[in-house]
């Protein structure tokens, strides 16, 4: 149970519990909730205990606070969420009319390697250098990812000057992605 309950009335933290029911209106479990948190279990108690737990997890969560990385000119923000974090980016200009991406991200890391993947999408061209590109990157395997990423771009644009269909592109360009080939 949630140690931090408020006095009996106002501001208890207690979750909501229901059943969820099949087609012919057999129980098949319970849902508890705290807000927007909700779990399912088979018993009413172990889904309370579920979403009571959640909801500690999330609110230990908010504590860790936004954290606002600057690359290649380009701002971006992993924050906590009540699912997990997420990240934003503001890739061409004014923040707010960047890019939200609402990811449920298990760890900090986790959300923080994708909002670089992303940005690094976002911002490499044909013309760039590759190696100089992905030097920047701090994480071997993001540079690894991105790597591959930019591997298909090139091959996919080889294809396509080649006059190849969309589709063959891609397959095409997925194969030579995957085995390392430019």
């Amino acid at each position: 149970m949630i140690v931090a309950r408020a006095a009996k009335g106002k501001g208890n933290m207690r979750p909501t519990v229901t059943k969820l029911k099949d087609v012919r209106g057999r129980i098949t479990g319970y849902r508890a909730a705290i807000g927007p948190i909700e779990r399912e279990a088979k018993t009413p108690a172990d889904a309370v205990v579920a979403c009571e737990a959640a909801t500690l997890l999330a609110l230990r969560r908010l504590d860790h606070g936004p954290q606002f990385s600057q690359r290649w000119g380009h701002v971006y923000c992993v924050a906590p969420t009540l699912y997990g974090f997420a990240y934003w980016l503001d890739t061409w200009g004014a923040w707010g009319a960047g890019q939200s991406v609402q990811g449920a991200y298990a760890t900090h890391e986790e959300a923080n390697a994708h909002a670089l993947r992303h940005l690094a999408q976002n911002v490499w061209t044909h013309d760039t250098d590759d190696a100089a590109f992905l030097a920047v990157l701090p994480e071997e395997v993001v540079r690894a990812e991105v790597a591959q990423w930019i591997r298909f771009q090139r091959a996919y644009f080889v294809r396509k000057a080649e006059g190849r269909s969309d589709v063959e592109c891609h397959r095409l360009a997925c194969e030579d992605a995957s085995r390392g080939a430019a």
